[in-house]
């Protein structure tokens, strides 16, 4: 079977730390699409929560440390991203939602879409001040 959440090349950033965390956070995607009873999917859940502050929380460091100047939109979307997935978890969590194909789509789509749309720039945005600080031979 393959996996709901597809790891690919164009997916990677070229920043080793970030890229592993987000490669866990995919894993983590497809344990959900393959959790077989509720309270699997609500400890799942509350991993997926915990890892993607922990995540963001070291993008937000990296982001400082070279002084990204869109850190402030950025910190931004991670505390919505954050702020509707603890919602949704506790939808889960009273029954109101549930993690069907429509809410696993919903996090796919959320998943690459941050890390293509503003991820990436970010990425970029780093690659640069490393090229403009290596000294030249």
């Amino acid at each position: 079977m393959s996996d709901f959440l597809q790891w690919r090349a164009s997916l990677a950033l070229g920043l080793p730390e970030i890229d592993t965390q987000h490669r866990a956070l995919a894993t983590l995607i497809n344990q959900l699409a393959r959790s077989a009873s509720r309270r699997e999917t609500e400890e799942l859940l509350e991993q997926l929560y915990q890892k993607t502050h922990e995540h963001f929380e070291r993008e937000e460091a990296l982001m400082r440390a070279f002084n990204y100047e869109g850190l402030a939109e950025h910190q931004r979307e991670h505390t919505m991203l954050l702020g509707e997935l603890k919602c949704f978890i506790n939808q889960v969590g009273l029954g109101i939602e549930r993690l069907d194909e429509e809410a696993l789509q919903e996090l796919k789509v959320w998943f690459i879409a941050h890390v293509r749309g503003s991820d990436r720039p970010m990425a970029n945005a780093y690659h640069q001040v490393l090229k403009r600080r290596r000294p030249r031979t």
